[in-house]
């Protein structure tokens, strides 16, 4: 599980190719939860409204050679559930099952028709972001691994790599293209890519109007 969560800390830069765009576009609702704890300084993010709209901005500049744009809800405050033990398994000092690190997240207040977006601010030695069905959504840090995730580069990136495997897309190698979903490099003088098949494939599950119903490790 630890690899898996480590490759989407340096998902691909985004600054979409000029190819030809779809005739249509879908516009995919995102519900922006910022969590606040009082237990653990790891969760508290200090995200603002502007960085929420700098994080969809440079995902959107990834897909939208897919034709697909995701757009803001709402944003809500979310106090933490109280996990003893998320602390310690974000420094890895005992094993993370998925159980902990997604307890503390509250689901009260999902967005059913679309998608959940919960920002914390430190994802300790564990993630930089990661989608999971039980969230409908995404989690994303502002740090992980010790670097920060900034709305218009890493954290960026990190969202729209994360978008894309909500969307059923899974993790590609690095190459002389760079690939939204490539895993484990980053260069920002190379522009982020979609290849055709996962135009389609992003495009089927964005015209369903929610994310996959299963994970994708």
């Amino acid at each position: 599980m630890w690899s898996a969560i480590l490759g989407v800390l340096l998902a691909a830069t985004v600054q979409g190719p000029s190819s030809s765009l779809p005739d249509s576009i879908y516009y995919l609702p995102v519900r922006v939860h910022l969590v606040y704890s009082s237990h653990s300084t790891a969760l508290n993010t200090d995200r603002t409204a502007a960085d929420v709209a700098q994080l969809l901005s440079t995902a959107n500049s990834a897909w939208r050679a897919a034709g697909i744009e995701w757009t803001l809800e709402s944003i809500r405050m979310d106090t933490a559930l109280l996990v003893p033990a998320y602390d310690s398994v974000l420094r890895r000092e005992r094993p993370g099952p998925w159980v902990v690190l997604l307890a503390p997240f509250p689901t009260h207040d999902l967005l059913l028709t679309g998608w959940n977006l919960y920002l914390v601010g430190d994802g300790g030695g564990v993630f930089g972001g990661f989608f999971r069905t039980e969230l409908r959504g995404v989690v994303l840090a502002q740090r992980g691994f010790g670097i920060e995730l900034t709305s218009g580069g890493r954290g960026g990136a990190t969202l729209a790599h994360e978008l894309g495997h909500s969307l059923g897309l899974t993790h590609q190698p690095c190459g002389v293209r760079r690939d939204i979903m490539a895993v484990g490099c980053w260069d920002p003088s190379q522009p982020s890519t979609l290849t055709p098949d996962q135009i389609v494939q992003a495009r089927r599950q964005a015209a369903l109007g929610r994310p996959i119903e299963h994970d994708i490790e």
